[in-house]
């Protein structure tokens, strides 16, 4: 409806603020957005708003508040049906969890966003569990299967043109080569992901 419209409207400004680093105004109007959406009872609407905060948070290096905000988006799109959203939702919290170094529950919520992708094709999702499955890899000291796992990312995101995902995948691999021994196959990885930045 008109109050649907609005409200996308308001976080695609919300959004924009935040990419141009102005993220005091996108954040008030995230949350003034966020509290409208749960008064109306929009829910849909309260995860992009979920969503549109934890991305803001992350820019700002906020990892304890983009974690709080995306365990509050996951059951929302599981309430909703909505695969797509539930995907992004897992890959977000999985990072999150990467980043605090609790690689158990990163696994599960990225290896869960991967299956869901696959179920549904939607390939161009795997692109993020799939470069945070290759780097939880590498910092388990498994580096033959980081670089499987980073292999995979860069045929998936160059299937995908997902550049910046493509980029990271070939940095993972780069680290995991230099693991293993592989300094000409690393230094050609790196020079790769340069390319691709």
């Amino acid at each position: 409806g008109a109050d649907e419209s609005r409200l996308e409207a308001q976080r695609l400004l919300a959004d924009a603020l935040g990419s141009q680093g102005r993220f005091t105004e996108g954040q008030v109007l995230a949350r003034a957005g966020l509290e409208e959406a749960r008064a109306l009872g929009l829910r849909r609407v309260e995860g992009v708003f979920l969503n549109a905060l934890s991305n803001m948070a992350g820019l700002q290096d906020d990892q304890v508040t983009g974690l709080q905000l995306d365990l509050q988006d996951l059951p929302i799109w599981r309430e909703l049906g909505d695969k797509q959203g539930e995907i992004v939702a897992l890959a977000n919290v999985g990072a999150d969890w990467l980043w605090f170094g609790r690689l158990d529950e990163a696994r599960q919520h990225l290896e869960e966003a991967l299956r869901l992708c696959r179920a549904i094709g939607a390939r161009q999702l795997e692109n993020g569990p799939l470069v945070d499955l290759a780097l939880l890899a590498l910092w388990q000291d498994d580096a033959p299967r980081a670089l499987a796992v980073a292999t995979e990312a860069i045929e998936v995101a160059g299937a995908t043109q997902a550049r910046e995902f493509e980029a990271d995948a070939w940095c993972t691999c780069g680290d995991a080569e230099l693991v293993l021994g592989h300094l000409e196959s690393a230094a050609a990885a790196f020079e790769r992901a340069e390319l691709l930045a």
